[in-house]
């Protein structure tokens, strides 16, 4: 199967903008005016991401097989400052659903072959929601509470 994406523009001058704006923005959907930067401005600032993988055991046993699964990370950031709450409030939010099946059950192997899909089970779907509350006390200082999704965390840190 095979996608092919016809984009026509009659001057070069409309497709460097519309290329460029591509390499440029964070996200696909991450628009110059665009709702995701129309709610940054009052605070909520949403984000989706989709990883999907494929895997396949290429010989011995069990029976050469390919198997799909992924998972869905859905953001929400709220900042209550921007809403006229509280100064210094940040709401924080990670809702995760792993899907599909991985090879990581019947390859035998001690470690799993694919980390991303360690705690995925046979034929099994599963999710889970981080929800923590921030608040600044300045600069340097900051407290939080809630259930808290260290992965996501460390994977911000430099």
């Amino acid at each position: 199967m095979s996608l092919f994406i016809l984009i026509l523009f009659c001057d070069d001058t409309r497709a460097d903008d519309f290329f460029g704006s591509l390499t440029t923005q964070s996200s696909l959907t991450d628009t110059k005016d665009g709702p995701k930067a129309q709610l940054r401005t009052i605070g909520v600032q949403p984000d989706v991401w989709v990883t999907q993988i494929c895997q396949g055991i290429m010989s011995g046993s069990p029976p050469q097989n390919t198997y799909c699964g992924g998972k869905i990370d859905a953001f929400l950031r709220v900042e209550a400052e921007k809403l006229g709450l509280w100064k210094g409030v940040h709401v924080f939010a990670q809702f995760e659903q792993y899907t599909g099946n991985t090879v990581n059950n019947i390859t035998g192997t001690l470690l799993p072959v694919s980390a991303i899909q360690a705690f995925v089970q046979p034929r099994y779907y599963h999710n889970t929601l981080s929800l923590f509350i921030k608040q600044d006390l300045n600069e340097n200082f900051s407290v939080s509470a809630g259930k808290v999704n260290i992965m996501t965390l460390a994977a911000k840190t430099p």
